[in-house]
């Protein structure tokens, strides 16, 4: 916001104290945001696309939460009272697989909320009932779960490839030590050709003689002690429904999810996550209406129909 009011100086010659910058930002904020949900389509119409892409991930956004004053020795600086911690922002990409240009939407709500946003973008770029969604995402349970609850009969879901290849990076430390890089390569290949199950004969049969104590240095920061090997075949085996790599490659669809991690890039990290920065969650919510709104092009019709209301 300081940007801001460094341009209206520069340019206009005109002093706006941050203050009243941050103040009208949240305000157009709150705007978009309920003229989003007010918009919600939360059911797909009849006939719609051939096939669109539907990418879900979270990002964790720092926020700043004020204790309320509990009694008369609580301090009434707010400052004081204040604690910080990181809570999940998600963002939803959605695109006609024809196209290059997505359409996003993001919330610091829950995963129903989340779900509903999937489904108005996916209505907002054409889909239907007759449409074939090609879901995505890393890990995450909610993600699947809910993409495959909400669109049964009509969508897939695949674990993006990048993300399971990090397990397998990881397992390659133990197992292949001597030649990491062409260990996991074939791992991959194994994968893009659905044979799944060459590289969980790899993992068994490492961690069936493995020195455990060994293994178990390995492990990632704030995970408990495990053989990396033990942990990439038990997320494997969590996930063996989401591995049609080789279907997707054959149909020209992506495996990957760089798109939403570019978003997360662009739409929440550029502006949530600068150094130093915390949140109000509520201020987080508006931000992200704003941003979103912004990048699905959607800019200018607010403004023309603001200045309408305002005429």
């Amino acid at each position: 916001m300081d940007k801001s009011a460094r341009k209206l100086k520069e340019h206009y010659g005109i002093e706006v104290p941050m203050s009243a910058i941050r103040v009208m930002t949240l305000k157009h904020g709150e705007a978009m945001r309920e003229g989003r949900d007010l918009g919600i389509e939360n059911k797909l119409p009849d006939g719609g696309i051939g096939m669109a892409l539907a990418q879900t991930d979270g990002s964790m956004v720092p926020i700043v939460t004020i204790k309320p004053l509990e009694n008369d020795e609580s301090p009434r600086d707010g400052r004081k009272r204040r604690s910080l911690s990181w809570q999940e922002g998600r963002l939803v990409l959605t695109r006609d697989i024809g196209k290059v240009t997505p359409r996003y939407a993001a919330t610091m709500g829950t995963v129903e909320q989340t779900t509903e946003l999937l489904v108005d973008s996916l209505v907002k770029i054409g889909a239907g009932k007759s449409t074939r969604v090609h879901g995505m995402g890393d890990g995450a349970v909610w993600i699947a779960n809910r993409t495959m609850d909400k669109l049964k009969g009509q969508a897939t879901f695949l674990l993006d490839f990048y993300h399971i290849s990090e397990y397998i990076a990881a397992a390659a430390e133990v197992v292949a030590a001597g030649r990491k890089q062409g260990w996991l390569r074939e791992q991959q290949q194994h994968l893009k050709d659905n044979q799944v199950s060459k590289l969980l004969n790899e993992l068994e049969r490492h961690c069936q003689f493995h020195d455990l104590a060994k293994c178990g240095r390995h492990h990632e920061r704030n995970e408990r002690e495990e053989c990396p090997a033990h942990r990439c075949k038990r997320y494997i085996e969590n996930r063996l429904d989401y591995l049609d790599y080789k279907g997707a490659l054959e149909a020209g669809l992506p495996i990957g999810t760089g798109e939403t991690e570019g978003g997360h890039r662009s739409i929440i990290q550029a502006r949530i996550k600068k150094s130093g920065a915390w949140w109000l969650r509520e201020s987080v919510d508006k931000i992200l209406a704003l941003r979103t709104n912004r990048a699905n092009r959607e800019w200018e019709p607010y403004w023309a129909n603001f200045r309408q209301r305002a005429a």
